[in-house]
């Protein structure tokens, strides 16, 4: 094999590695952290669709915490999601925050979000 067909090779075997690292740690951190972190990597995954490009630039979301007592008639859990924003465009968001839990909610696939609180940049 030439040179430069092993260093294609070994690039190759290099990106499947970090690939399946990737996954095996996504995997690891979804059983140890729960669903709290399935949730906000589904999220940031879709975040630009939820809020739009232009707000996405601007607002990042930090956190699902899970509400104690506050499952829905069926038993499931429900949760509240934490973005933070600048200050400036609080008024916004709050405007939008309806539509978010829709979009946020059906990507999830389920209406886990009940609540966002939004955390102000300094």
């Amino acid at each position: 094999m030439s040179s430069e067909g092993l260093a294609h090779y070994s690039l190759l075997v290099t990106h499947l590695m970090a690939k399946h690292i990737q996954h095996l740690l996504h995997n690891l951190a979804g059983k140890v952290l729960g669903p709290e972190w399935r949730v906000l990597r589904l999220l940031l995954d879709h975040w630009s669709t939820i809020v739009g490009a232009d707000m996405a630039e601007h607002a990042c979301p930090i956190g699902v915490t899970l509400m104690p007592q506050a499952g829905g008639s069926d038993g499931t859990e429900k949760a509240k999601l934490f973005v933070r924003i600048p200050g400036a465009l609080a008024p916004q968001f709050q405007m939008m925050q309806g539509t978010m839990l829709e979009r946020i909610n059906q990507v999830i696939g389920h209406d886990f979000i009940t609540k966002i609180i939004f955390e102000h940049k300094v």
